[in-house]
């Protein structure tokens, strides 16, 4: 939290130029002749989604090996929910 305050704080103020600068800036990884080329911001925002689906499949597998939807009854309704929230908008 206190990091997204200061980026807020940066991009905001007086050194706007300089984080659009730094955020925009080319990082690139290259492996043997493979080369993957993106913006700081892209990588910053494809790594937190990898790391925020993984704590939730985390937190999924749990509930369905030994929590509250290890049960088919208690698993029902939040499986009907995540099938409509999936049918629904498409």
């Amino acid at each position: 939290m206190s990091m997204a305050l200061v980026a807020l704080i940066l991009a905001n103020g007086p050194l706007a130029s300089v984080y659009k600068h730094v955020i925009h800036t080319l990082v690139s990884l290259d492996i043997s002749g493979w080369t993957l080329e993106m913006t700081l911001h892209h990588w910053v925002n494809d790594g937190l989604m990898v790391l925020f689906f993984f704590v939730v499949g985390l937190e999924l597998k749990r509930e369905l090996l030994a929590g509250e939807l290890a049960s088919p009854r208690n698993a029902l309704l939040p499986v009907a929910a995540a099938i409509g929230g999936m049918v629904v908008p498409a």
